[in-house]
């Protein structure tokens, strides 16, 4: 939403009438979230949560609220709180021991280990990460470790090491894109996120893969020079209506470039209009978008 408002003075009055509308604790814990995610704002979500709190019913409740007080605005102490609020029952630690039993591979243990943070026993969880890290055999799988590290433990140090590995056993572009936008988002590196959307770029071959580099330089690097040549080769590369129609709101949401996105809109119709499998509301769709743009 903030992308698209470009400007967080807008985006905060768009969340100031959400808090006044906010009834129910769902509503009021993703407005608390996305105070955090889009406007970075950690106190006034921390109010949110408060209010959320408030509103907590159950044991899938509360332990929501605590994962995301943890994870998001890094209160310990408050969120082991919460957790006290929605201990782990036996019937539960009897299934978890269960999983742990029947667990094969990485995919198992890292499931079984967030499902144990999700509930508050982080220690638990962290004797199963590291059982997990044993079995672990790639990069998705070294890249999504490090990835819980950051996020559910909040250990980037550890976590910049698994990274390092994710990085050694990297083959191909989907494995530098995906450790290049974890190592931006979750450790806000933008030094070797660009080392690594560099490398991805480099063994690009397809529209889907240029297209994410594009959209990754102007949110994550905010290197709006770099995403236009990427864009440029995603745009060589698109082949259908929805290649062009998706570049074309990147175009107009994240690069800022009206011009360039309208032309790429009117290819999206040429292409749309001389296909009969295209639905009627699609073309409408694009239409609707380029009338915007007027």
């Amino acid at each position: 939403f903030c992308n698209k408002l470009g400007d967080k003075q807008e985006a905060k009055k768009y969340f100031e009438k959400s808090e006044e509308m906010a009834e129910e604790f769902s509503d009021l814990l993703n407005l608390a979230e996305d105070l955090v995610d889009m406007l970075e704002n950690k106190g006034w979500a921390e109010k949110v949560y408060k209010k959320a709190a408030g509103k907590a019913e159950d044991s899938d409740d509360f332990r929501n609220i605590a994962q995301q007080v943890y994870t998001k605005i890094g209160d310990h102490k408050w969120a082991e709180q919460l957790y006290k609020k929605a201990p782990i029952s036996k019937e539960e630690i009897k299934e978890f021991k269960q999983k742990e039993a029947e667990a094969e591979d990485y995919c198992d243990l890292s499931s079984l280990a967030g499902e144990l943070a999700e509930v508050g026993d982080r220690k638990w969880a962290k004797k199963i990460y590291k059982k997990a890290e044993g079995k672990a055999v790639g990069c998705t799988d070294f890249c999504d470790y490090a990835e819980s590290l950051c996020e559910i433990f909040g250990d980037k140090k550890f976590g910049i090491s698994i990274y390092k590995k994710a990085e050694i056993l990297a083959k191909d572009s989907d494995d530098f894109y995906s450790i290049a936008n974890s190592v931006a988002r979750r450790l806000g590196d933008k030094d070797w996120g660009k080392k690594l959307y560099k490398k991805a770029e480099d063994k690009a071959e397809i529209f889907n893969v240029f297209h994410a580099i594009g959209d990754d330089l102007c949110v994550e690097l905010d290197d709006k020079g770099w995403a236009r040549k990427t864009y440029k080769k995603a745009f060589d590369l698109a082949k259908d209506t929805n290649n062009f129609f998706d570049l074309a709101e990147s175009l107009v949401e994240k690069l800022g470039d009206s011009e360039w996105a309208k032309s790429t809109y009117e290819k999206a119709l040429e292409l749309a209009e001389e296909d009969k499998e295209v639905e009627e509301q699609c073309i409408e769709d694009i239409k609707e978008r380029m009338e915007e743009l007027k």
